[in-house]
Parts: structure tokens; sequence; C-alpha cells
């Protein structure tokens, strides 16, 4: 399917989910519900203008992330210092969030979107993922940087979003070993993989 003729269908269902939405919540007669439905439905749609909102929304979420989620000194991309977070009610759950994010911001389409350099931030995670493992077998650990670059990157953290916790380390001793390796594993899996994107 054409990229254009997607963004418009998109467009579309939102406007008729959005009007679903209002109808269901006032006393519209059910005659009349139909009615305005389908103009609503095929009121113009400005593909130009989503795209350019879109577009704008895209590289401001890529600025949060360079300005908040990269570390003060190491460059490396972080965890929000948040100690909900990093469990053990959803440390399991968020985990993996680092290399998620790196993941799909290495992909040459989301480079192009956001139009911003992650090449520092994924270069230097991927390193200090490497740095950190255990050598007898490869394996990546949950925490990949300094005490002190931590401190310095909560302390950015704070001065940004005023609130932050002094959390260093990851509570997820309720989760089965297996998968706390497994995850550990693709965390640094996903930041060679974006690595090696941006080397090429």
């Amino acid at each position: 399917m054409e990229r254009r003729k997607f963004i418009k269908l998109t467009g579309s269902f939102s406007a008729l989910a959005t009007s679903g939405l209002i109808f269901s919540c006032s006393n519209t007669p059910t005659n009349a519900y139909e009615e305005e439905l389908k103009i609503r439905s095929l009121a113009p749609f400005n593909v130009g203008e989503f795209e350019d909102r879109v577009s704008y929304h895209i590289k401001l979420i890529g600025n949060g992330v360079k300005t908040g989620l990269t570390g003060a000194d190491d460059n490396i991309i972080c965890e929000a210092p948040c100690l909900s977070s990093f469990g053990p009610n959803h440390g399991n759950d968020y985990l993996a969030g680092r290399g998620i994010l790196v993941r799909y911001f290495g992909s040459p389409e989301a480079k192009e979107l956001l139009d911003i350099d992650f090449k520092k931030n994924i270069v230097s995670t991927a390193d200090a993922i490497w740095q950190t493992r255990k050598p007898s077998n490869n394996q990546f650990k949950p925490e990949f940087t300094s005490r002190q670059n931590d401190k310095a990157y909560i302390d950015k953290f704070r001065s940004l979003w005023a609130l932050a916790d002094e959390v260093y380390e990851w509570d997820i001793d309720r989760m089965k070993d297996q998968n706390k390796y497994g995850v550990c594993q693709s965390i640094g899996l996903d930041a060679f993989g974006a690595a090696i994107k941006y080397l090429k």
C-alpha cells in the first residue's frame, strides 16, 4: 500500500473512532448518529498537515531521549531513574527497555525520521555492555555504568524533570534466572545491532 494512501486511511479511521467515542458519550438519537458519522468520516483529511505533525512529534520524542535519557558524562542510554521502573513490581518489564530503544533508533527508517545523531550514545552503550560482561561466558549484566556516572545522570535527570530517585541497581530477584539472563543478553544484542548499523 502506498505510504500516502496508508496515512489517509489511518486518518479516516481515527476520525471514525473519535466520532464513535463522542457519540457514545452523548444523547444523540441513532438515526442522527449515523448521518453525523458519515459527515465526520468523509471530512477532508490534509495528508501534508498530518505528516508534518507526526514528524514534529517524532523529533520531539527523539530530542527528549537525547536530552533526558543519556548519561551526563558517559553518553550511555539510560533508564529514567524512577524506583518503580527498576522493580520489583515493574523491573521485569522495564529491564529490556534500553535495548528496545536503541534497536529502533538504530534502524535506517527511524534515523531518517529522527534526524538526530545518536551514534555516540549507541556506540558508547554497546561498548559499556561489552566491557562489563562476565568474561567467562560473555553474560551481560543489568547494570553497565559506574555508580559515579549513574549519580551524575540522576542529578541531570532531576534538573530536567524535577523528580528522580537515587536508584542504581535493578531489583529483579523475582525474575527467573533464565529470563533474567536472556533479557540482559537481548539488551546487549540490540545495542550491538544498532551500533553496527550506525558504523556502516
